[in-house]
């Protein structure tokens, strides 16, 4: 017989998915790779529809080639979960359209897993990548597990990941990852995550309507504008800069930019970090 503590520790307590529930948030996820177990935990204890718009697991090469409408550079990267996100919050809008839910945020989750798999080679990085797009938020959350694992316990974590950055938006708790994920071999696992923000004004811009008619999912060239890093708070009066195009930033169709170049000046937000526009090949 299974310890019910054991049991209650491998999953998520239901009075957080029944806060989710009474968040105002409507999500589109798209999941791939592992992790899609959080889509069944968000829907079996009922009133589902009240968070999920609708949720995809392109599984195959082919099916998230034809979700994001392009083929991406790696399948597994935090780039491509960026851009599941974005498609994923375009979808959002456009189901969320004379839905009533004119009144609730919409968002786009994406999610991209490497996990354990049979004969695979030796050295091969186990890894998860979660982020989420809103109107005014681009996220990301990247963990490499180092420890060996099931697949199955490796699924559990992905699941977990993907409801923590649900929950951070929806104010409700989060999970206790590492309390509940004990590596057994003095190994360090860390969630790496970076966030992004932007006024309100401008992320009404990003409520136009970005899907091509030929597709639901396929998403316009895309432009990333990285904004100056937020204050560390250990470290007040000393902003970091832009290392390289690689680090987080916010992600908008290109036709939006000279609009939203215009507002950030009148804001007075610095551009000195503005990247040129990439096609989502080159993301």
């Amino acid at each position: 017989m299974v310890d019910k503590l054991a049991a209650d520790n491998n999953n998520i307590p239901v009075e957080y998915i029944f806060q989710i529930h009474e968040s105002p948030c409507r999500a589109v996820l798209a999941i791939t790779g592992g992790g899609a177990e959080i889509i069944g935990e968000l829907l079996r204890h009922g009133n589902g529809s009240a968070t999920v718009l609708d949720a995809v697991v392109p599984y195959s090469t082919d099916a998230l080639d034809r979700f994001l409408g392009r083929k991406p550079e790696k399948y597994c990267s935090e780039k491509t979960a960026r851009l599941m996100a974005m498609v994923a919050y375009q979808r959002a809008l456009d189901l969320s359209k004379g839905s009533g839910s004119a009144d609730r945020e919409v968002i786009g989750i994406g999610a991209t897993c490497k996990l354990k798999a049979a004969n695979e080679r030796e050295g091969r990085k186990h890894e998860i990548h979660v982020s989420i797009q809103t109107a005014c938020e681009t996220g990301m959350s990247t963990l490499e597990l180092a420890a060996e694992r099931t697949r199955e316990e490796e699924e559990k974590i992905a699941e977990f990941l993907i409801f923590n950055v649900l929950a951070r938006h929806s104010n409700v708790p989060e999970i206790d990852l590492f309390d509940r994920i004990d590596t057994g071999d003095g190994l360090e696992e860390k969630v790496i995550e970076k966030y992004e923000f932007v006024s309100g004004s401008v992320g009404d811009l990003l409520k136009q309507k970005m899907c091509n008619q030929d597709s639901l999912y396929e998403t316009l060239d895309m432009i990333r504008i990285s904004l100056k890093e937020a204050k560390d708070p250990e470290n007040k009066g000393n902003q970091k800069k832009t290392e390289s195009p690689e680090r987080s930033g916010l992600y908008f169709p290109a036709l939006l930019i000279p609009a939203i170049e215009t507002m950030f000046l009148w804001q007075n937000w610095l551009l000195k970090n503005l990247v040129s526009p990439y096609t989502l090949k080159s993301l």
